[in-house]
């Protein structure tokens, strides 16, 4: 399943580094030093995410060993804005339209932007992968007044939905109900670790061919 796992940011690595080498001979332009430039950061971007891939295998292999995170102050804003350059591509080919409603003058949070930005991938990823045919994504972060002192980061699909008996058991390591090549059943259980060395919670609503709704709450920095 892990082999499986990484052919896909492995084909991203490969496709942007045949067209970086393509453009390298047209190099005449600012745009286009920009462009080979961004094909760069994409290649790194998902290295890392094979990289990551493993390293979340191995720790739970090894007894559940956590990488620590690096708090400081980050904006929700920017991490899903990184999310999404990621994502994007993949998203517009499936047919997934993205809808955004962030609260303005959101506070930062005390978090690790980029094990932040790995759970908002691996939401956005499992949502698109329960979109067969297209679909909607909405995409929501407000201030929460049920939880005071804490930001609501919602991600709902338009997808096949959770059957109830599976709700309690999608955040267990190696949890799945995709076949063999499509999952590792790590993403979540990963996701939910992460999320609780941000002192946060992670939840999530769905029925059966209704579409899910996870969503993360974590502690905002006061003002």
């Amino acid at each position: 399943g892990v082999a499986h796992e990484l052919n896909n940011p492995m084909g991203a690595v490969l496709g942007y580094a045949q067209l970086a080498r393509e453009k390298a001979d047209q190099i005449n332009s600012t745009d286009l030093k920009e462009q080979i430039s961004r094909y760069l950061q994409t290649i790194e971007t998902e290295g890392q995410r094979c990289k990551r891939i493993i390293d979340g295998l191995l720790r739970f292999s090894r007894g559940g060993i956590q990488e620590k995170p690096v708090f400081q102050s980050t904006s929700i804003r920017e991490v899903l804005q990184n999310t999404f350059n990621l994502t994007q591509h993949q998203l517009e080919m499936h047919r997934i339209k993205v809808h955004q409603e962030i609260e303005e003058n959101l506070p930062t949070v005390r978090g690790d932007g980029n094990q932040l930005q790995q759970v908002f991938t691996n939401i956005i990823l499992n949502a698109d992968q329960a979109m067969p045919n297209g679909g909607d994504l909405w995409v929501t972060v407000r201030r929460n007044s049920e939880k005071p002192g804490m930001m609501a980061v919602s991600f709902k699909d338009t997808g096949c939905g959770i059957i109830p008996e599976y709700l309690d058991k999608i955040f267990d390591p190696f949890f799945t109900t995709k076949p063999i090549g499509q999952g590792t059943g790590l993403g979540l259980s990963i996701s939910y670790g992460i999320i609780q060395d941000h002192r946060g919670e992670i939840k999530v609503e769905s029925e059966p061919n209704q579409g899910a709704t996870f969503t993360v709450y974590l502690q905002a920095e006061a003002a």
